[in-house]
This record gives structure tokens, C-alpha cells and sequence, in this order.
């Protein structure tokens, strides 16, 4: 009698039993029919063993020590039955080793990305210098008609930036992170990451990032495009295309691309990984942190390298900064905790301000689409809109002087520095021309002007970000209470960190995140102020929270109707059961053994079935009489097997089972589950329905997001 024992046996056992004979807990939310198998080969080998059944009847059951000899055991048997003699310690080890070609894949793959997504970053970075600097010597030629030239400019720029995201790619426009959010969430947006989409959103861009009576950031649209950049690479390069079969993979590619984009603005790895989580993910998988990681820190570095060789003075940091070790007194965390407050206020009251001009825009646009002359047609017009824009803040910014018109980089960068403001630079005052109420005057402006212009910039049809014009007011807000300290109290103050302070506590107000301060500490290089900047996070997403309901992203993704998970009342929703709300099935369900007459019947059927809310998939179950659910199948595998000629011909009926790949990734929920219990499911399994069995297994229903989603706004839930 010979030995055969497969290394899928072998792990079999090993994944029954774990290192501890316990159970894992990730495992509940997984039923993979290979794990199935594995533990039914599990069990035939401690049959094999002579274990009686009675004793033991699975394998997790097993003692660890039984069965670690046991393994010990199987392993030896295997090395013999596959190197029966002169086995030495070369043909062991190689026995051991196993290749994972999806791991390097991956690997691969992250790396790549993150290399193309910073240089992608970097590119754009000097296009935009290089723009301003065009912009900037055509004024300077133009003596006496200086104003006429910006004007002009950044008017010119500003159509054309919407032209180019209208002709090329409609989905180019907005900042990217809530629908990424929807996308990675398991809805599917046609269109939002095909590869012009991408060339739409770099030029658009571009061209919005020069123009001076705009407001925009960077952060969204970067990490819009690094999503784009995955696909292609997993769509188009041949090696990649395994790993784009698989939806758990894409979706940590996805995952990853997301927080690549940040590290690609600020050359920030670690926050870019934070910053993509809270923004992009209901449910995170701790297990691909470290694949995030791994992108952002190839992306920063890109970054980060490539500065060298461009035009900026700093290439350490993207904000400059020369505090003390311990720059404040603990003194002055009070009046940190005030301005974190105030900033975090101030931030729920921009979300509330956003909302406010949506609604105003849409309202004129609708009432302009329904006349019926030109001029109102032409007025509504994207490029239109964005032409009135830009002409009225450009000419509002240039009289009021430099800093009005500076990029607010440079702007965030003066704001904190330990300067004072009233210096000069070049031939032109930066702030004020002396120290006192001009200064404030002008800090207080300049907050105010980016408000509103950044409330409205969001709304247009192009491609914008929302961290750097908010980073940028936080700082102005911030520095407008540090110089009132630093004139009621002692000269030791620093008002430059009042402003880092205040520009870390408005944005994490405005984006709901606390994993700013994160960002703030290495866009800086310094924790001079890190315990102000963790409390002032802390403080702005509270009071934000309190002052408006969502944040930003939340609130961009109302005003687009983007499909996102419901919701609801932890409370209430523990209590309700899934088997309550679900709906019957019972004329789009397939038996296990199914005849070609059967098939075809249900392909005409389909377009029934997607009107109704329901996945592309279909519920089989073992007989009609007991209805045991057994899993789905792709109806596009169903479709493929009414057309296989070459089956049918030997057979009436098959087994679907057999001749379909069954899907059981997404387990089914008892009905006596509650929905509180699914909406974790949706979220876990990135799925837009989930079928409802009975204590028995016995297929009862289907519960899909749409019809939670309508159950919220009847008021149901």
C-alpha cells in the first residue's frame, strides 16, 4: 500500500488546527469552498492515522500537542514519499519552499505604482511652476497693464481647464475621494477609471492649478489618478492581469493606489496611508496596511527625489519650518484647545458653506436651462461658470497685494514661519507694510477670500482638492491668534505654531480625519509641536462633527448622489432581523441539477432580474423540495453554459455546480440575524446584496443595499 499524501492535506490540517488548535476570528467572515475541501482532507488523514471518529471528529478538535507530533509525522512521510532515498538536507529544504506568484506579483505591483505615482506627482508639480512662471514674466512684459495680464490669465486657464475635463472625460471633475470611497465600498462607476480619465484630470488640473482666481488641492485628484494608474496596470501589462481576477486583490491594489496619492502630494507615507483609510474605507483590513505602506513609502521617496532636480528651494520639506526643541510653554495649551475650537467650528461651518453654494448653483443652472434664450443657456454652461469665477476673485486679489495672489503653498509657508509678516519680498510688501492693525487686516481678508473661494472652486467642473486651500485658511485663521498672543502676552510666544496649529485642527474640522496631524508632523520634519497638533486634531473633528453632521467627503458625495452603504441607527438596527426585511426569490433561483430548457428560461429572465436591484449573480440550492442555499453563480457563467453546445450533447441535465465555478465568498445570513450584522457583511464582503437562509440553511430571500437604502428614506430605519 503506498503513501500519497498532497501538500493541500497537509495544509488542510495545519489551517484546521492553527498554532494553537483554536479558532481565528478573521475566519467567520470567510467560507471559502478550498478551506472546505482542505478540512475534508484534514479529516481523511486522521482517519488514515487510525484516530477513531468517536474520538475525535474534526480536526480543530485535536489537541495541539497530538497534533503537532501528527504533523511532524505527515511531514516526514512526505519528504520520504517524495525522495525515497538519499533524501538530503537541499531536497528538504526545497520541499519546504513555496513560491508565491501572486505574492511577488504583488509586490511588483506596489512598487511599480508607487514609482509612477510619484513621478506622476512630480510632473505635475513643475508643469504648475512652470505655468505660473509663464504667467508671471507675460505681466512683467506687459508694464502698466499688469492687472489686465493676470486677469486675463487666469480667466484664460481656468476655461480651459474645464474645457479639457468636459471633451476628454466628464469624470475627471471633482476632487476623486468619495468616489473612490463608493467604488472601493463594491458599487461600480462606469468611466471613473478609464485611462483618459486619467490624461483629463492631470491637464485639467494642471491648468486649474494655474489659473489665480481659483482655490483648489491637490490630495483628491492624486489619489483619483493613482486608482486609475493600478487599473491600467493591472488591465495592460500582461504579468498583472492574474492579479486583476481577483477582487480581493484589485480591491487592496485599489486600497493601496489610495493612499499613494496622498504620499504623492506631500511626500508623506505614513499619513497617506492614515489619511486614505479614514477617507476611502468603511472597513480596513489590518493585513493590507503593510501593501499601503509599501506603495506610499515607494511614492514619497519618487517624490522626494525627483525635488532635486525641480524648482523648488526645500526639498527636505514641503512646508518650511525652524521651531525650537520645545517651542511653547505648557502654559499655552488652553489656548491651543480655544483655537483648535474655533478652527474646528470654523471647519463645520465650510462643510455647511459648500452644501449652501451647491444648492444655490444647482438652483440658477436649472432655472437658466429652463429658458429659452442663448444667453441664458450659454451662461449656464460649465466653462461659463468657471470664467465668472475666476474673473471675480482675480479681480478682487490683485489690489489687495501680494499675498492675495501668492499660491498657497507659498502662502502656508509664510503663515507658519517664525518671521515676522511685515518683511518685505523682492520689491513688494508679503503681508504689510508695518507691524499692527494692517497685518490683521490682511490675514483676515485673505482667510476670508479663501473661504468662500474655495467653498465655490469646489463646485466647478474640474478637477480639485480640498486639504491644501483648507491647510491654507486654518493657517491664516491660526496665525490671526497668534500674533493677538503674542501681542497681549510674552514675545517668547510663537505665533508660527499657532498657525500650524490652527491650519492641522480647520482641516481635520473640514475632512473628519485625525490623522492629519500625522501629515502635519512630516510635510514639517518636526514634532516641535506634537502634543498641540494631537489635541487640536482631536478637538477640530469633535467640534466639526457637532457644527455639521458629515464631512466634506461626505458632504461632495450627497450632492453627487454617490451610492454608498446606508446610514442607519446602531440602536435600532440591532434589534431589527435581516429575514424581516428580505425579499422572496423563489422565481430567480437555480437547482442544483438544471436542464437546458431551465437555463434558457432564466437567461430571458435576466433583464427582469438586474431591474431589481439584485447582484448579477444567482442563488442555487440543492432541491426544490429543502432549498439548501449552496452558494451563487455568475450569470454570466450561466449564459456561458446555454451557448456550450458540446455539454448538452452528451447530457439533458448537469450539474451546476460542476460545470460552473461556484461562488461562496459571500455567506449567506440567518434570518434571526440583525441588520446591523449585515451592513457589516456589505461592508466586509464589498457586496451589493446577500441572501437570508432559515436556522436550516433553507433559502428564504435576498437583501440588497437599494432596498435598506429606500427603507432609510421612507424613514423605516
Amino acid at each position: 500500500m503506498t503513501f500519497d499524501l498532497s501538500m493541500k492535506t497537509l495544509d488542510g490540517l495545519e489551517d484546521a488546527m492553527g498554532s494553537s488548535g483554536g479558532y481565528d476570528d478573521a475566519d467567520a467572515f470567510s467560507s471559502d469552498e478550498s478551506d472546505a475541501a482542505q478540512n475534508d482532507d484534514a479529516q481523511q488523514t486522521v482517519g488514515f492515522l487510525g484516530m477513531s471518529s468517536n474520538h475525535t471528529s474534526t480536526p480543530k478538535e485535536v489537541s495541539s500537542s497530538a497534533g503537532l507530533s501528527m504533523i511532524n509525522k505527515l511531514r516526514q512521510r512526505r519528504l520520504f514519499a517524495e525522495h525515497p532515498s538519499g533524501t538530503t538536507t537541499a531536497m528538504r529544504l526545497k520541499s519546504y519552499v513555496r513560491f508565491d506568484y501572486e505574492g511577488a506579483l504583488s509586490l511588483l505591483l506596489l512598487s511599480l505604482l508607487g514609482v509612477l505615482s510619484g513621478i506622476i506627482a512630480w510632473t505635475l508639480d513643475e508643469a504648475v511652476v512652470l505655468l505660473r512662471s509663464v504667467t508671471n514674466s507675460r505681466s512683467a512684459n506687459l508694464k502698466g497693464h499688469e492687472y489686465l495680464s493676470y486677469i486675463a490669465w487666469s480667466v484664460f486657464l481656468a476655461v480651459i481647464s474645464v474645457c479639457v475635463t468636459q471633451r476628454l472625460a466628464p469624470e475627471a471633475a471633482g476632487s476623486g475621494i468619495p468616489e473612490m470611497k463608493s467604488y472601493i465600498a463594491g458599487f461600480k462607476i462606469p468611466g471613473f477609471l478609464a485611462p483618459k480619465t486619467c490624461v483629463a484630470k492631470w491637464l485639467a488640473l494642471t491648468f486649474a492649478l494655474g489659473s489665480g482666481g481659483l482655490a483648489l488641492g491637490r490630495e483628491g485628484p492624486f489619489v483619483h489618478m493613482s486608482c486609475i494608474l493600478v487599473m491600467v496596470l493591472l488591465t495592460h501589462i500582461p504579468g498583472f492581469r492574474v492579479l486583476k481576477g481577483n477582487d480581493n486583490l484589485q480591491n487592496q491594489a485599489l486600497a493601496a493606489a489610495s493612499a499613494v496619492g496622498v504620499a504623492g502630494t506631500f511626500g508623506s507615507a505614513i499619513g497617506g496611508v492614515l489619511f486614505s483609510i479614514e477617507t476611502t474605507s468603511e472597513i480596513y483590513h489590518i493585513k493590507n496596511y503593510w501593501k499601503g505602506f509599501l506603495a506610499s513609502v515607494f511614492g514619497a521617496f519618487t517624490f522626494r527625489a525627483l525635488s532635486y532636480f525641480g524648482n523648488r528651494e526645500n526639498v527636505v520639506s514641503l512646508i518650511t519650518t525652524n521651531f525650537d526643541a520645545l517651542p511653547y510653554s505648557f502654559t499655552e495649551l488652553p489656548l491651543f484647545c480655544l483655537l483648535a475650537a474655533a478652527c474646528g467650528a470654523m471647519g463645520g461651518m465650510f462643510v455647511r458653506a459648500f452644501s449652501h453654494v451647491q444648492l444655490r448653483m444647482s438652483s440658477l443652472m436649472d432655472y437658466y436651462h429652463s429658458c429659452t434664450s442663448t444667453f441664458a443657456r450659454a451662461a449656464s454652461h460649465p466653462a461659463a461658470v468657471a470664467a465668472v469665477v475666476a474673473l471675480f476673485f482675480s479681480l478682487v486679489q490683485w489690489p489687495l497685494g501680494h499675498y492675495a495672489i501668492v499660491d498657497l503653498r507659498t502662502a502656508v509657508n509664510e503663515l507658519v514661519s517664525e518671521l515676522p509678516l511685515h518683511r518685505t519680498k523682492g520689491e513688494s510688501f508679503v503681508w504689510s507694510e508695518t507691524p499692527g492693525v494692517r497685518e490683521f487686516l490682511s490675514l483676515f481678508v485673505f482667510g476670508i477670500i479663501r473661504f468662500v473661494q474655495t467653498a465655490i472652486s469646489l463646485n466647478l467642473a474640474i478637477p480639485c482638492g480640498v486639504f491644501t486651500p483648507v491647510f491654507a485658511v486654518g493657517a491664516a485663521a491660526g496665525r490671526f491668534f497668534g500674533e493677538l498672543v503674542y501681542m497681549m502676552g510674552p514675545h517668547s510666544f510663537s505665533p508660527g505654531g499657532y498657525a500650524l496649529v490652527g491650519a492641522a485642527s480647520f482641516s481635520s474640522g473640514v475632512t473628519g480625519t485625525v490623522s492629519t496631524a500625522v501629515i502635519v508632523f512630516e510635510v514639517t520634519s518636526q514634532l516641535a509641536f506634537a502634543l498641540p497638533v494631537l489635541l487640536s486634531v482631536i478637538i477640530g473633528r469633535a467640534v466639526g462633527a457637532i457644527v455639521s453632521r458629515c464631512n466634506i467627503y461626505d458632504a461632495i458625495a450627497r450632492t453627487k448622489m454617490l451610492p454608498t452603504l446606508p446610514k442607519l441607527n446602531y440602536a435600532k438596527s440591532g434589534s431589527i432581523p435581516v429575514g424581516s426585511l428580505s425579499v422572496l426569490v423563489d422565481d430567480f433561483i437555480m437547482q442544483r441539477h438544471v436542464s437546458l430548457l431551465e437555463i434558457r428560461e432564466l437567461v430571458q429572465r435576466y433583464p427582469a432580474v438586474s431591474s431589481m436591484s439584485l447582484s448579477r449573480v444567482i442563488p442555487v440550492i440543492d432541491a426544490p423540495n429543502e432549498k439548501l442555499y449552496i452558494g451563487c453563480v455568475a450569470m454570466k457563467e450561466i449564459i456561458r453554459l446555454s451557448r456550450n453546445d458540446s455539454i448538452w450533447s452528451s447530457s439533458s441535465t448537469v450539474d451546476i455546480t460542476v460545470q460552473c465555478r461556484l461562488d461562496r465568498s459571500n455567506p449567506a445570513l440567518c434570518e434571526h440575524d440583525t441588520l446591523s450584522r449585515a451592513l457589516l457583511s456589505f461592508a466586509v464582503n464589498k457586496s451589493n446584496s446577500i441572501y437570508v437562509t432559515d436556522s436550516h440553511g433553507r433559502l428564504k430571500g435576498v437583501l440588497s443595499l437599494a432596498d435598506i437604502a429606500s427603507y432609510c428614506d421612507e424613514g423605516l430605519l
